[in-house]
């Protein structure tokens, strides 16, 4: 199969959020404070840093038993599931418990390749739930977090809704079945794209029948894959999400060993305009052959659409909820990329400034400061010509 050539993601300007504004340090300083941290019995935990502020991955000391849920905060938990992480003063795993709510969940649990105990817990009830892990000698070790869970379709931290709602998910578009609730969720589908060694872009692919012309690329890991992509497209915070990655159909892909093709990387993409709709949007394409043929995967929503969802804090809640959806079924995630024009760049300096941790580094394009700033000049210059045409 002939390589397939591309031109590289570092030519792009990447900004590096090297610097928080004193909002965003304050914000981090006060979103560190979880009420959802894992503790050792009789240990402190160890203190949470600016970086971590979204995140909230805390721990206890190495010599007692620990939990580290590594989807997202303990406490902004979604979609009723966690991976989490279970450490022990002794052997990986070795002789510890684990318990949901009461109900022992230790099969969800291994030892993974990279020689941690991990486990993708799931039937997370909405609220609180309580977690415990107990090395079996003695069970005077034992760690406890309260993971405090959402619903799929929101909210978590952006407040009520807005209603009415108009759950149109452009099926013909998306292939997304009909709504089931209120909140527009629907079964998740997916679909494969590949590219051809005759050059092109991206054709449909058929697992039961691949195509014989695939070609290859070259991560910038190293590593030399198939140049087949798969679209996974569904619902959650009521808006229309999708996820492409490389993807080998005839290899598994877990959080804990994902294939060759991710180097661990996401791009997240923002789209401009700028509106307040009522209705569920479709998101902007995440065929992104640049970013996906070095190994990034590429993720969007369309309430990351400002033309469709002027409401920064719901794209930054959304944002918060997808990542936490790649982590529990792609992953964990080295670091997040955002990009975007206009709207999309307002965005993404929005919610790097007021939700440190979710992007570590942007690529606005086209931007201006602000939407009001703006609206008041093109409002004033369409009463002007008005005024000077009559």
């Amino acid at each position: 199969m002939r390589r397939h050539a591309r031109n590289p993601l570092q030519g792009r300007d990447i900004i590096a959020l090297q610097a928080m504004s004193a909002l965003a340090v304050a914000l981090a300083i006060a979103l560190s404070a979880s009420p959802g941290t894992a503790t050792a019995v009789g240990v402190q935990p160890a203190a949470t840093g600016v970086g971590s502020a979204i995140t909230g991955v805390e721990r206890a000391t190495s010599r007692s038993v620990a939990i580290k849920v590594l989807s997202n905060r303990a406490d902004l938990i979604s979609a009723g599931d966690a991976l989490v992480e279970v450490s022990g003063p002794g052997r990986a795993g070795r002789g510890i418990a684990v318990t949901l709510n009461g109900t022992d969940i230790t099969s969800q649990f291994a030892v993974r390749a990279d020689g941690r105990f991990l486990g993708l817990v799931t039937g997370l009830r909405t609220g609180r739930n309580d977690l415990r892990a107990t090395a079996a000698k003695g069970g005077r070790q034992q760690a406890r977090i309260v993971i405090t869970n959402h619903r799929r379709g929101g909210p978590v931290f952006a407040g009520a809704q807005v209603q009415p709602w108009d759950c149109n998910l452009h099926s013909a578009a998306t292939g997304l079945g009909a709504p089931t609730d209120a909140q527009c969720n629907t079964a998740t589908v997916f679909r494969y794209v590949y590219r051809s060694t005759a050059g092109g872009g991206f054709l449909p692919f058929n697992p039961a029948t691949p195509a014989a012309d695939v070609a290859t690329t070259t991560t910038d890991a190293g590593s030399k894959v198939p140049y087949i992509v798969r679209v996974e497209t569904g619902v959650l915070n009521r808006g229309i999400y999708s996820v492409a990655a490389l993807f080998d159909p005839t290899k598994q892909w877990t959080p804990w060993q994902r294939q060759p093709g991710w180097n661990g990387k996401v791009l997240y993409s923002f789209g401009g305009g700028s509106a307040p709709q009522h209705v569920t949007g479709q998101p902007g394409s995440v065929l992104d052959d640049v970013a996906l043929s070095r190994g990034y995967l590429v993720a969007t929503s369309g309430l990351n659409v400002h033309g469709a969802n002027n409401n920064t804090v719901v794209s930054a809640e959304t944002v918060m909820m997808l990542k936490e959806h790649i982590v529990e079924a792609y992953g964990e995630i080295r670091y997040t990329v955002g990009t975007g024009c206009s709207g999309g760049s307002i965005q993404q300096q929005l919610i790097a400034e007021q939700y440190p941790g979710l992007l570590n580094a942007i690529q606005p394009n086209c931007s201006f400061p602000d939407t009001w700033t703006t609206a008041t000049e093109v409002q004033d210059c369409g009463l002007l010509t008005r005024y000077f045409a009559t």
